[in-house]
């Protein structure tokens, strides 16, 4: 099973912030690619099981940005 999770990532300005939060992400368990967009501010996470929500809105926090989940 392979699922897309996309969501935007508020606060991001260079691409040191960009780095920071792939890192962050590619440490979850279960991700198996990421992929952020400083202009577009789109986070796209392929994860290979069920990633929870929360815990990638907790992670993303840590490293110093906000996640806003889409319709």
């Amino acid at each position: 099973m392979k699922e897309t999770i996309k969501f935007t990532v508020e606060g991001m300005t260079c691409q040191h912030c960009v780095m920071s939060v792939m890192d962050a992400l590619s440490n979850i368990k279960g991700v198996k690619e990421v992929d952020v967009d400083l202009t577009t501010k789109q986070a796209v996470l392929t994860v290979k099981k069920a990633v929870d929500k929360e815990l990638i809105a907790s992670v993303v926090a840590e490293a110093g940005y906000k996640v806003v989940w889409g319709e």
